[in-house]
């Protein structure tokens, strides 16, 4: 009868049209959720999903674990905590609509578990796959494979397992920081996951860098591969060969030296910034450029010269030593020597090239009556090639002896002296065998040479006057015997037979 009151009926058929008007505006809205369109991958994070709808129920599909979670709009205030396998489901709800949300953490096992809010009303859902990864393990076989002194190249392979997801980048690290040069700023840098080389460059040798690397993927940087190199120098190769040395002369005398660069193959070894012109123990001299420099030298000494490298590590060892004796006359000698003349030849240093003009070679010798007047001869040129040169002397007195010495000049310095040399003339009209003294000039022949001179002319009447002496006096004595050994018998009254 209640229902039957056309009042009653009215209501009734109001109550649901409303319903029916709610229930098509709720399906029509949109479900809202958080989260719900994400993917989420890594791995011990604590995820929350999200959703909230008017006037409707709320269910939680979870799958493939299987466990529904069903929320009712009815429940007020309700938090209902279902776990299962890792899942904690929390509901909420507000005065004016449904809301729930699903918490939980992320773990390898939970990989391709897809989760899903349902409108319990209507068709409507949103779901997410859940792709749960972890950083990639370290990348293998890290290794230098080329180092200079201020760029070194790595090279590595992909980790063994890469986390769930692709290798994206590769994370490397220098320490200390390189300079402001580099390929690394700040200490950093990040290799795309297609290259497994890479140059890190700015680099200062003499220096230990410590590197390190990790892969890394959509969860992260994983696990890295440390490795330490010390940047080593080298100093220069030494030079192979002995510097080629000569003298020369312009007013004053000069070394020059030349040499040749050592090849530098190395890719550790620095370039050469200068180098060291070294004689003996007397002094070296710094050489910015290569590959030549002059010495200033003495007259009459012996020298050794090396060269040496250097560059920022330090010295190169010394090359193979060069020698040279800068006596200017090296070899004097006389040859064809007559009753009037004689040939007094001398040999000059091997020189650079020809010597200036204002240098002599003069000849002083000493007359035969041993008086102190000297004759001197002058060539007005010096040949500094190595090639011998001669005085010839003539209108000399037969069978006479003669000194002389060799100088050479600049203008009126006098350079160098040879020591004393002496011949002697021949008889006249006589022709004998020509005989040669050599007047050694440098220190080491001066050492050994002998001043006293030798007859080789001592005349043949005089040698056999000598033996011609000895016999008689032979004779005498056998006489001087005879008449001794004649008195003696006699005396003793016997008859001697002789």
């Amino acid at each position: 009868q209640c229902c039957s009151h056309p009042t009653m009926i009215l209501l009734l058929k109001l109550q649901i049209f409303l319903i029916l008007i709610f229930k098509v505006n709720a399906q029509v809205k949109d479900l809202d959720c958080d989260g719900i369109n994400n993917t989420f991958t890594v791995t011990g994070t604590n995820v929350t999903f999200t959703c909230t709808i008017t006037l409707t129920a709320i269910r939680w599909d979870i799958q493939p674990l299987g466990t529904n979670i069903n929320f009712n709009i009815f429940d007020h205030d309700t938090v209902a905590n279902i776990t299962k396998n890792g899942f904690t489901g929390i509901y909420t709800r507000d005065t004016e609509s449904a809301n729930s949300t699903l918490s939980f953490v992320l773990d390898l096992s939970l990989n391709d578990t897809t989760v899903t809010c349902i409108d319990i009303t209507s068709p409507r859902s949103k779901t997410c796959s859940i792709l749960v990864i972890s950083p990639p393990e370290h990348p293998q076989d890290f290794k230098v494979t080329f180092c200079t002194l201020s760029t070194i190249r790595f090279e590595w392979n992909p980790p063994l397992f890469d986390g769930g997801a692709e290798v994206q980048l590769y994370h490397i690290t220098v320490d200390p920081q390189p300079g402001n040069d580099t390929s690394c700023p700040g200490g950093e840098c990040y290799i795309s996951s297609n290259f497994t080389t890479f140059n890190v460059t700015g680099l200062d040798f003499n220096q230990t860098y410590c590197f390190a690397i990790g892969a890394e993927n959509v969860a992260g940087i994983g696990n890295i591969t440390e490795l330490c190199v010390p940047i080593m120098a080298n100093v220069p190769p030494a030079i192979s060969t002995s510097p080629s040395i000569c003298v020369n002369y312009n007013g004053e005398l000069i070394l020059e030296v030349n040499w040749t660069t050592p090849a530098i193959n190395d890719a550790k070894t620095p370039p050469i910034l200068s180098y060291e012109t070294c004689c003996d123990d007397m002094f070296s001299i710094s050489v910015n450029n290569c590959c030549s420099t002059i010495l200033k030298i003495d007259f009459d000494e012996e020298y050794n010269i090396s060269v040496l490298s250097r560059n920022a590590v330090g010295y190169s060892q010394e090359s193979p030593v060069a020698s040279v004796d800068t006596a200017l006359l090296t070899f004097v000698t006389e040859r064809n020597i007559t009753s009037d003349s004689v040939v007094i030849s001398y040999t000059t240093i091997n020189g650079c090239s020809d010597f200036s003009s204002d240098l002599q070679v003069q000849l002083s010798i000493s007359e035969c009556n041993e008086t102190s007047t000297e004759i001197t001869y002058e060539i007005n040129r010096y040949v500094a090639n190595g090639d011998e040169e001669t005085f010839i002397l003539t209108s000399l007195m037969s069978n006479c002896y003669y000194n002389y010495t060799l100088q050479v000049v600049d203008g009126n310095n006098t350079l160098e002296m040879s020591d004393s040399g002496f011949f002697k003339t021949t008889a006249e009209d006589t022709t004998i065998i020509p005989t040669t003294t050599t007047i050694p000039t440098s220190q080491s022949q001066r050492a050994s040479a002998t001043s006293d001179p030798v007859d080789a002319d001592f005349p043949v009447a005089a040698t056999i006057g000598i033996v011609i002496g000895i016999i008689i006096f032979i004779a005498v004595i056998i006489i001087i015997l005879v008449v001794v050994m004649c008195v003696v018998y006699f005396s003793k009254g016997q008859n001697i037979v002789v």
